[in-house]
């Protein structure tokens, strides 16, 4: 039979158990002894540490908005979405600047007493910054809330210190984003301002010389007068046609005139007069030449005082046309100033329009660095008043109670306790395990298959 180089005890019987842990007796005290004292050491180097913590709520404020200084749209908008915001103010919040003011503020040594001895001369505030900067906690909660954790073992400036460093980190986000333009629109403002009056001035003195107020209205008002003076110069011109035409037909051996009742009688009693004495006399009787010579009188009365009618019909129907020859001059005339006027108007109103614009253009610009003065004044009235886009939901209060942590002192010291005696007793028996040979009766017995009749204990 081949010999084995080790011998395994049996885990299953008492007796080989307490053997081995007799036989190894002082080893399990010293293993016993060794894990005891080092869950002594590591408990003592335990040191109970104060929580404080602060919420604060990240908004989109003024500072984040895209308008622009400049003249232009004045809508609002936000050029970056929350979520890089809430990155960039955590970045501002744990900075070396914030820190390296809450440390000097509260003291070195008043965060972290341990540091007291450290050799003169040493960086203690670097040292007391690297310190602060492990303990604190800067996390974020959703997409815009931050989450401020400090830990310290003096309960009494753990809140004071994440209240500090919520406070400068205020300031230090006024100092970052805070609007610096105040003074630069004042001074744009006066320029636009002096800018508006020169070109209102421009713009007063062209009307004043030329006498142009309103271009657009006054040309409408024109037109419209000379659209009514065509209209009566039209009328005028279709009375001159009718006028003319009277004095035509006057002067024409159509014009006829009625004579009066009275020489009508006159003529017929003397026609029927002749034709009564023809037929008694002869066409040379005298008496027949009487009447006819009546009748030429009475007809040559009559022409003459028709000619007469003619010639007074003649001189109104002139003098009517006369005055209304003489009304279509002046509303000719009247026309042609008017043209002469729309076109002074037309030649100018490229200038007028061009000093308008002036006017309009400069008075935008004013307003909208007036504007802008404005909210950079409530900008500035707001960041005195520290109203930043930041809100502390949740205010660091001084903790009544150590933070809890994983394993007690006593736990820590029951655990070294028991795991002393378990680790000696399971060295003993990994001992035993790795020993060669039969160091137990039993062992024995088990190795030969053969009974053990006398066992003798030998001293070591």
């Amino acid at each position: 039979m081949i010999e084995e180089n080790y011998q395994h005890i049996d885990y299953t019987s008492v007796r080989d158990l307490l053997t081995a842990v007799f036989k190894h007796k002082y080893k399990i005290l010293v293993a016993f002894l060794v894990i005891f004292a080092a869950a002594l050491v590591f408990a003592s180097q335990i040191r109970e540490t104060y929580e404080a913590k602060s919420v604060l709520l990240i908004k989109l404020g003024r500072e984040f908005s895209n308008q622009s200084l400049a003249g232009g749209s004045t809508q609002t908008g936000y050029s970056l979405p929350i979520e890089a915001v809430t990155k960039g103010e955590m970045s501002i919040l744990t900075g070396h600047d914030l820190s390296k003011k809450v440390v000097g503020a509260l003291g070195p040594v008043t965060l972290y007493p341990e540091l007291s001895t450290m050799a003169k001369g040493a960086d203690l505030e670097g040292a007391a910054m690297t310190e602060f900067e492990k303990d604190l906690s800067v996390t974020t909660i959703g997409s815009n809330l931050v989450e401020v954790k400090f830990t310290n073992s003096n309960p009494k400036v753990v809140a004071e210190a994440v209240n500090m460093l919520v406070d400068a980190f205020k300031d230090r986000h006024l100092e970052v984003f805070g609007a610096k333009s105040t003074e630069f629109l004042e001074s744009q403002k006066q320029v636009f301002e002096q800018k508006l009056k020169e070109s209102e001035n421009k713009l007063a003195g062209f009307q004043e010389r030329n006498r142009i107020f309103s271009a657009q209205e006054q040309k409408t008002a024109l037109i419209t007068q000379r659209g009514t003076i065509d209209t009566s110069l039209k009328d005028v011109q279709g009375q001159i046609a009718e006028l003319e035409q009277k004095v035509s037909l006057t002067r024409s051996p159509q014009w006829v005139i009625d004579t009066s009742p009275d020489v009508r009688t006159q003529l017929s009693n003397l026609r029927q007069k002749e034709r009564d004495l023809l037929e008694k006399h002869t066409e040379s009787s005298i008496v027949v030449q009487n009447v006819r010579q009546q009748i030429r009188e009475v007809e040559e009365s009559a022409k003459k005082d028709a000619d007469g009618l003619r010639q007074k019909e003649l001189v109104k129907i002139q003098g009517d046309l006369s005055i209304a020859r003489a009304k279509a001059e002046r509303l000719k005339a009247r026309i042609a100033e008017i043209d002469g006027e729309i076109s002074y108007l037309e030649k100018n109103t490229v200038q007028l329009q061009d000093l308008s614009r002036d006017v309009a253009q400069e008075e935008q610009n004013y307003q909208t660095y007036a504007k802008k003065l404005e909210e950079s004044l409530i900008s500035d009235d707001m960041d005195r008043r520290k109203m930043v886009a930041i809100s502390v939901i949740e205010k660091a209060v001084t903790p009544t109670a150590p933070k809890k942590i994983k394993f007690s002192k006593d736990e820590i010291v029951g655990a070294g306790f028991f795991g002393g005696i378990v680790g000696g007793i399971a060295l003993a028996l990994l001992i035993e395990f790795l020993a060669p040979g039969m160091t137990t009766p039993m062992s024995a017995q088990r190795r030969l298959d053969l009974p053990v009749l006398v066992a003798i204990a030998l001293k070591e």
